[in-house]
């Protein structure tokens, strides 16, 4: 059920959630729309926003199961969650290296991995 819950709240963060975060977040929605030098990186910050909401969302699952102790392991793994969702979206969405699929496809194996870690050896 932790996979499962997981990859729910992942469609609902990624999909329904994300709302105006996902055009923030290209660098050609800013060019376009505030093209000043003055929010030259402001998708960076709409990116880490997006990759923390994100996480935040995939972790209620992990939170409940751990009884909303915040214990190294998952803040480690909470970091690096949001560090490697910002770095597929600013692939997908930026750099345009990657299609949705792919994106999904690397956000899915976050969750298999995740889920894994805490499930087999935490």
């Amino acid at each position: 059920m932790l996979v499962l819950s997981m990859i729910f709240l992942h469609v609902f963060a990624d999909f329904t959630l994300q709302g105006l975060l996902g055009h923030l977040k290209q660098k050609n929605w800013w060019i376009n729309n505030y093209p000043q030098n003055l929010y030259k990186y402001d998708w960076i910050i709409s990116g880490i926003l997006h990759a923390f909401e994100w996480t935040f969302v995939i972790y209620i699952p992990i939170f409940i199961k751990y009884k909303f102790v915040l214990t190294l392991p998952i803040g480690i793994s909470f970091v690096i969650n949001i560090i490697i969702h910002f770095i597929v979206d600013h692939l997908k969405a930026n750099k345009q290296k990657i299609n949705l699929t792919v994106d999904q496809l690397c956000h899915l194996l976050q969750i298999w991995i995740t889920a894994g870690i805490f499930i087999y050896l935490i």
